[in-house]
This record gives structure tokens, sequence and C-alpha cells, in this order.
């Protein structure tokens, strides 16, 4: 998904469109449809999972679905939450995305905000300016 976002700037780029000006880095919840299971549960799943018999379903068929195992817990603001976490930056112009990914909702937003600025860099030219949250602050 990268390769194509970063493409698609490119050309943007080609067309005279900069995206330069500033980016805002931000993080959003998204929670999981999936019940939480224990961590041990997690591991011998993940194990199943990498096995040939792990890939296909009780018929022998590839499977089509198996159980998201990268949503954790988190609590923000006082609630508790099983889920995801989407890092993105956005152009602060146009409001295009310029790079996103997702990550298990525990991990820490200070870690992603180097990711969305770099993936956000399509040209050889500077950003401008990075706008982000004290969620981005160093800790």
């Amino acid at each position: 998904m990268d390769q194509i976002n970063s493409e698609v700037l490119r050309q943007f780029e080609n067309q005279g469109l900069t995206i330069n000006e500033g980016i805002a880095g931000d993080a959003r919840l998204v929670k999981s449809d999936s019940r939480p299971i224990s961590n041990d549960k997690i591991k011998k799943t993940r194990e199943k999972h990498n096995t040939p018999e792990g890939k296909l379903d009780k018929n022998g068929n590839p499977l089509k679905f198996h159980r998201d195992l990268d949503p954790d817990w988190v609590v923000q603001k006082d609630i508790i939450n099983y889920g995801l976490k989407e890092h993105a930056a956005i152009d602060v112009n146009h409001g295009s995305i310029l790079a996103t990914t997702l990550t298990p909702a525990s991990v820490n937003n200070t870690n992603y905000l180097p990711y969305c600025t770099v993936y956000s860099r399509h040209t050889k030219q500077f950003i401008k300016k990075v706008y982000a949250d004290k969620g981005y602050l160093p800790r």
C-alpha cells in the first residue's frame, strides 16, 4: 500500500501539485470485532496459522478468513479499548492522505511520527512543517 500511495503522490508532483507545505500526524483507535482472547491462546493460534494445516479449513480448502491476532488492549481517557491504532499523516493544505499504517492499540504514538513523516516525503523537497499532538512527544 505504501508503494502505491508513494507512486500516486509522485504522479501528483509530476503534474505540478506539490504537497510539502506541511503534514499533520495523528492516531485513532479502531475497535476490533474480534472478542479478546488470552495471550496463551493467541500464541497457540499464531503457531497453528503458521503450519500448512493451519491455512486450510475443515474441508481442506484454503481459509478465506482467520482470526485477527493483532488487536490488543489500551486505556485511553479512562476507557478500556480492544483493537488497533491507525497512524496517519495528512497534507494540511489539500487533506490528502500521505501515509497510514495500523498497529496494535497499545503501541505508543511516538514510534510512528518518524514513519508518518518519512513516508510522506515523496519528493526531494523538505516538508516545511509537521504538526502532531502531545501523544507524539517522546517519553
